[in-house]
């Protein structure tokens, strides 16, 4: 009888490591599925966003809204809630650039032809599409624009100007920055040019430019955090 005690308790022992264990795997097995399911998509969702070229003006997308309603009751309350909100910026943000769409597309049409005009003719390619960089290397003048349009738009003097458009490039590791200091050391004149043009520029534009930026920047800022609290839950194990 004295081994009676002894062997409730092993058999208690036993059943709670029993349920622990089965605990953990349900938890495992849950926290895999979110990660991969979840967590992971839309991380790499937000941080290709944060390193995108917004001057091209498509529309955004968050993944977040092809899950289903009661895949994001899975999710932590605070993500969820998080991801609620970017959601609801996306769409505001996609809803007022429809509205400023044709204004913003003249507005990078008249960069174009500014580009167009300011560049010495050796500089632009015979039908006026491309810059040309050196030999055997051009690119379109529309993709330039998208690429530094905002350092354009932002800078305030034809040095910060100068400046932007080198840092720019080398944030983002384009390789750029070669010929734009050659442009610096050479021909410094464009950037005085630019600016001047620059500032000639239909302030209904400006205006639309600053309003569907200002979306953009608060989109940018919840992605960041996103992103960081995505990249804490991927990292957790349990």
């Amino acid at each position: 009888m004295e081994l009676l005690p002894a062997i409730v308790l092993g058999a208690l022992i036993s059943a709670f490591i029993g349920v622990l264990s089965a605990y953990l795997s349900e938890r495992f097995r849950e926290q895999e599925w979110k990660r991969e399911n979840i967590y992971r998509p839309l991380y790499n969702e937000v941080n290709s966003l944060t390193s995108a070229r917004w001057l091209d003006l498509g529309e955004l997308f968050t993944g977040w809204m092809a899950v289903d309603g009661y895949s994001k009751l899975r999710v932590e309350r605070k993500l969820r809630e998080e991801f609620n909100a970017y959601e609801a910026l996306i769409l505001r943000y996609n809803q007022m650039k429809k509205q400023l769409e044709e204004v913003m597309h003249s507005y990078l049409r008249e960069l174009e032809d500014i580009v167009r005009r300011v560049l010495p003719p050796q500089f632009i390619s015979k039908d006026g599409e491309s810059i040309l960089l050196e030999k055997n290397a051009s690119i379109k003048i529309k993709t330039w624009v998208s690429m530094f349009g905002e350092q354009l738009l932002d800078s305030k003097s034809s040095k910060e100007l100068e400046q932007n458009l080198v840092k720019h490039s080398e944030a983002r590791g384009w390789g750029h920055e070669k010929y734009l200091k050659k442009w610096v050391s050479e021909k410094p004149e464009i950037f005085d040019r630019l600016m001047e043009e620059r500032f000639k520029l239909n302030a209904d534009y400006e205006k639309a430019y600053r309003k569907l930026k200002g979306k953009r920047s608060e989109i940018i800022t919840l992605a960041n955090r996103l992103k960081y609290d995505l990249e804490k839950r991927i990292r957790k194990k349990l």
